[in-house]
């Protein structure tokens, strides 16, 4: 009964953190920064994240910025549970494929380590908002955001085939 209450809280948490972010974003989104805080989060160069800066702070954005990201610690806080949580769940519920069991494992701890580099990529964020760019700092949340993303993919990816396998082999099981 608690697992379904802490699944039904990180996936109800997850959910509307996305909805929250995604509007409260919008701002974010300009001509020159179309894909609005992840072309912070995934600028590579020094230059890139001085030249969004410069956009954001043109067009009165910081704040805006500021406060996006600081709603993100709440994200990655409910997120990185929910992708915690489903691979392990899954990778019990797998285990006849010894590799399908053993990567929902391992992938449920990486889930958290996805969480960690998101923190990372927002502190980053944050010291470049303030108007202190620097390659250590841009290679930091690049890099944090890059493993990030890397991570939270493989989770998805693991899930979706997971689930496949999961039902096929439950389809198989009945017949």
């Amino acid at each position: 009964m608690r697992s379904k209450i802490f699944f039904v809280t990180v996936f109800s948490g997850t959910i509307l953190m996305a909805v929250l972010l995604q509007l409260t974003g919008k701002p974010l989104i300009t001509q020159s920064t179309p894909l609005g805080i992840l072309n912070l989060e995934l600028a590579a160069t020094t230059h890139a994240t001085q030249q969004i800066v410069n956009v954001w702070e043109r067009n009165n954005l910081i704040p805006v910025a500021e406060i996006h990201t600081a709603r993100d610690f709440v994200f990655l806080l409910f997120y990185s549970l929910l992708l915690f949580t489903c691979c392990k769940w899954l990778s019990k519920k797998i285990y006849h494929s010894i590799f399908l069991h053993k990567a929902g494992k391992w992938l449920s701890v990486a889930a958290l380590f996805a969480g960690a580099m998101d923190v990372l990529e927002n502190f980053g964020m944050f010291v470049s908002l303030t108007g202190r760019v620097s390659e250590k700092i841009t290679l930091l949340t690049f890099y944090a955001s890059v493993t990030k993303w890397a991570i939270v993919t493989l989770c998805l990816v693991y899930l979706l085939s997971g689930l496949l396998y999961y039902l096929l082999q439950k389809k198989v099981r009945l017949k």
